[in-house]
């Protein structure tokens, strides 16, 4: 009898600590899951494609509020891997935001050349075409 209470009372602390550990896992997975959700709001505003890890984190979401030991476990694995994925788009954003702003910009001063360059060569093809098209032409002097 003596040594059930003494398991007993061995065995309460244990539980107390699996429960507040497991609280804190659950806050660890939610605080995991804020940082990568802040992190795609950043990258999303720069422009850069994050769907595919926005609909895993939404996956881990709905684990997460499911709140069961099991599932806990997989949105734990989930955002390990958005994690790993989003470090690998992270390292790519910088590179792809110069190559979006180098198209956007070197399309406007195209565009902006367009102008400028009609007005100078339009003058000079019609010229030259007119003068080849004429060439042959014998001009007579004569009474009019």
């Amino acid at each position: 009898m003596v040594g059930i209470k003494l398991h007993t009372l061995m065995l309460v602390p244990l539980l107390t600590l699996l429960v507040v550990n497991a609280a804190t896992t659950v806050e660890g997975v939610r605080d995991e899951f804020l940082s990568i959700y802040e992190e795609l709001v950043r990258l999303s505003q720069l422009g850069i494609n994050v769907d595919d890890l926005v609909k895993d984190l939404s996956m881990a979401l709905e684990l997460i509020n499911d709140g069961s030991g099991e599932s806990l476990t997989k949105a734990k694995s989930i955002l390990e891997d958005v994690r790993r994925r989003l470090e690998v788009v992270r390292s790519k954003a910088n590179y792809e935001v110069i190559y979006k702003n180098l198209i956007k910009y070197s399309s406007v001063a195209i565009l902006a050349l367009i102008p400028l360059a009609t007005y100078y060569l339009l003058p000079r093809a019609y010229l030259r075409i007119w003068f080849m098209v004429r060439r042959r032409w014998v001009v007579k002097h004569g009474h009019t």
